[in-house]
């Protein structure tokens, strides 16, 4: 019987040799064969439990750019990379989409500012505080995209450099994606704990 790849996003059954769900369109992963859970197609090992995969590296479907049509910003996180306590930056994942939803793999160059978040008193309402930190120039290629939930993003790093957060500071964080021949796309988060 031959294997077959699950469409995350309608659930119709695929043979494990297709890109694309043939009933809504939709890219598919395909799934380790020890645990289950959706991994790139140029996987050799399961990056979940680590399992070598038994194919050779295959390629990521080639996407048309075109298809872009909206960034968002994915479990933004203030994180240490080393072995300090204190946080070096924001990790977070950057995922593209179509206008149906399903991810679109891109390349490009970002850029982000970050904000500190006042709230004014008497007030519930958040507000754009001072600039603290901005990024220029970061790419965004096929490599950075890993499996994240039912689809693909791409880890970025946006390490904090000369800013130093205070305790129980929040940021507000806006990332800027220019897709050559395409424009910009923006996405926020109005709300990170930037040093839990």
């Amino acid at each position: 019987m031959a294997e077959k790849i699950y469409c995350s996003k309608c659930g119709h059954e695929n043979t494990k040799d297709s890109s694309f769900c043939v009933v809504c369109g939709a890219k598919l992963s395909p799934l380790c064969p020890k645990c289950g859970l959706a991994i790139l197609p140029s996987a050799q090992f399961c990056p979940h439990c680590g399992a070598k995969l038994s194919e050779g590296a295959r390629p990521l479907p080639e996407q048309w750019a075109g298809e872009i049509a909206h960034l968002s910003i994915e479990l933004p996180l203030s994180k240490s990379w080393g072995a300090s306590v204190e946080p070096d930056g924001i990790e977070c994942f950057l995922k593209t989409t179509d206008k149906l939803g399903n991810h679109v793999i891109t390349e490009g160059t970002w850029s982000a500012k970050l904000w500190q978040v006042d709230i004014p008193f008497l007030s519930t309402t958040p507000k754009r505080g001072k600039l603290l930190a901005i990024w220029e120039d970061g790419e965004l290629k096929r490599e950075h995209y890993q499996p994240f939930l039912l689809g693909v993003a791409a880890l970025c790093r946006l390490a904090y450099g000369d800013f130093k957060p205070k305790p129980e500071q929040i940021g507000d964080l806006e990332v800027t994606l220019t897709v050559p021949n395409l424009g910009q796309f923006s996405a926020r988060e109005p709300w990170i704990d930037l040093r839990p």
